[in-house]
């Protein structure tokens, strides 16, 4: 699959290469100064712009259940208001499935 490349203020972008990055956990204003250099506010304001989207895109694609682990759920709030649901991965021993089953069975 090729790369889209993004025109913006007259410069090109790698759109997959910066959110790559982002979802890797690197700052945008260092995902910036990378690959924007000089128009690293051009930058900033794509991640910003995409951030929710690509976010949703991959809540659930990384990270799957196993007999190793288990995948839960867990909605993260953002100081805008804004909600989106994150998958976190718990090792699968016996207390978080205790726990697991007390909540589904409506125990607090």
């Amino acid at each position: 699959m090729q790369n889209r490349v993004e025109k913006l203020a007259r410069m090109e972008f790698d759109e997959d290469a910066i959110r790559i990055a982002f979802l890797n956990g690197e700052a945008p204003s260092t995902i910036a100064a990378r690959i924007g250099r000089h128009n690293w506010r051009t930058v900033t304001a794509l991640i910003a712009d995409r951030q929710q989207a690509w976010l949703n895109e991959a809540r659930f694609s990384r990270i799957v259940s196993d007999e190793r682990r288990t995948v839960i759920p867990y909605v993260a709030t953002e100081r805008s208001g804004g909600a989106y649901i994150m998958p976190i991965s718990l090792p699968r021993n016996s207390l978080h499935l205790l726990a697991l089953a007390d909540k589904a069975n409506g125990h607090a």
